[in-house]
């Protein structure tokens, strides 16, 4: 065999390989760079709730994390049924959007909704995967495209319980009818055991 017939054919078998290997390079480094948006959006949701709920419960920052002591002392003590949240909401919704907008590599977040009560944050986050080559677009189903992340924080506000109920309580004590539907219901409790 001719040395230049061998040469020849390694070019063949080149180019005929060598856009596969391209299209799986390309594929994982897409794959990577899906997996990596999918968990740093999550990632930021979660955190941002949990900033969030330390907001709602304790007048802290949410970029520091630092609690307004003063702020959080004068509030009412029905403060959280009678407030309204909405800038808190805003102030929650412009720190995810700062949030997402950092780092993410093919990912483009269409929407951020952000629901604030005093018990409980909600989070939905919808948007897209830009991937620019059509063939590894394939690769991934539709759905796989789009994505929808979601979260949902609890508040326990515990301190806030005990003083409302201190509260009640005291004033309890000092209404006779009030005191009489306690002693009925220690009653009824008492029958039940």
């Amino acid at each position: 065999m001719d040395k230049s017939t061998v040469k020849g054919s390694y070019t063949v078998e080149a180019a005929l390989i060598l856009p596969m290997i391209l299209f799986i390079i390309a594929g994982l480094l897409y794959l990577g760079f899906y997996l990596h948006d999918k968990v740093k959006i999550q990632s930021v949701i979660n955190d941002i709730s949990t900033k969030g709920r330390e907001l709602i419960q304790y007048e802290a920052d949410l970029k520091t994390g630092l609690i307004d002591y003063d702020h959080y002392q004068s509030r009412f003590f029905l403060y959280p049924y009678f407030s309204d949240f909405v800038e808190k909401e805003n102030n929650i919704n412009t720190y995810l959007a700062e949030e997402l907008n950092r780092g993410l590599f093919i990912a483009k977040v269409d929407s951020v909704a952000v629901s604030v009560t005093f018990n409980r944050i909600r989070i939905s986050v919808n948007g897209h995967m830009d991937i620019p080559f059509i063939e590894v677009k394939q690769l991934f189903t539709n759905s796989g495209l789009t994505f929808s992340d979601n979260n949902t924080m609890e508040i326990h506000n515990t301190e806030e319980f005990i003083r409302v109920l201190d509260v009640f309580s005291g004033v309890a004590d000092k209404v006779k009818f009030i005191d009489d539907i306690l002693q009925n219901l220690q009653k009824l409790i008492g029958s039940i055991k």
